[in-house]
C-alpha cells in the first residue's frame, strides 16, 4: 500500500485500504462487504437522525461505501490477474520490451514490494521526467526514476537531472 498524500479524503483512503486488503482476500469478497456494509450504514443512520429530511444521507452514505467496496474488489482482481500474467510469462528482455513504459513501471514496482520495500508509485499520466517510485524501508526513502529505452545505454542528460533532483530534495528538507 503506497503512502497517503496530505490531501487523500476518507473516501480515497478507504479505497486504498480495501484495495490493498483484496489483493490478499478474494475480491469475490467485495460483493457481500458491500452489501452489508450498506445495510448496515443506511440501518445506523436511521436510528440516529429521526428528521426524514436527513434520512436520505444515510443512504447516500451507504451508497458511497458500497460503491468503494466494489470499486476495490475489481482492483483487487484485475491486480491478481496482472500477477498471474507475470506468472505465467516467458520473462526475457523480449518480454519486458514489449512493455509499455506504464506497464514497466508497474512491474518494476511489483519487484521491490516482492524485496520487501513499501513502494509508492508517483509517475504520473504520461512521461514525466521526473520521480517514477519511491522507495521505503528501514526508515530510508529511495527513489527510482524509470526508463524504458530500446537501447543498452541511457545518455547523461536524465541521469544529471535525477542527480539534480535528488540534490534539490536533500538540500529543501535539510532547510
Amino acid at each position: 500500500m503506497g503512502r497517503r498524500s496530505r490531501k487523500d479524503g476518507i473516501p480515497e483512503t478507504l479505497l486504498e485500504a480495501l484495495e490493498f486488503v483484496f489483493q490478499f482476500i478474494p475480491p469475490w469478497t467485495s460483493i457481500p462487504l458491500a452489501a452489508v456494509g450498506f445495510f448496515l450504514i443506511v440501518l445506523f443512520w436511521d436510528a440516529q437522525v429521526k428528521i426524514p429530511v436527513l434520512q436520505i444521507f444515510g443512504l447516500m452514505f451507504g451508497a458511497g461505501f458500497a460503491i468503494i467496496c466494489l470499486i476495490a474488489g475489481w482492483k483487487g482482481a484485475e491486480f491478481r490477474r496482472r500477477q498471474l500474467v507475470l506468472l505465467q510469462a516467458d520473462i526475457d528482455m523480449d518480454w519486458v520490451r514489449g512493455l509499455n513504459w506504464r506497464d514497466f513501471e508497474h512491474q518494476l514496482a511489483e519487484v521491490y514490494r516482492q524485496k520487501g520495500y513499501e513502494v509508492e508509485e508517483t509517475g504520473g499520466g504520461g512521461a514525466d521526467g521526473g520521480i517514477d517510485l519511491k522507495l521505503f524501508r528501514d526508515g530510508r526513502t529511495t527513489i527510482v526514476q524509470c526508463k524504458h529505452w530500446k537501447t543498452w545505454k541511457v545518455n547523461v542528460k536524465p541521469t544529471h537531472s535525477l542527480w539534480m533532483l535528488c540534490s534539490e530534495s536533500t538540500i529543501s528538507s535539510r532547510s
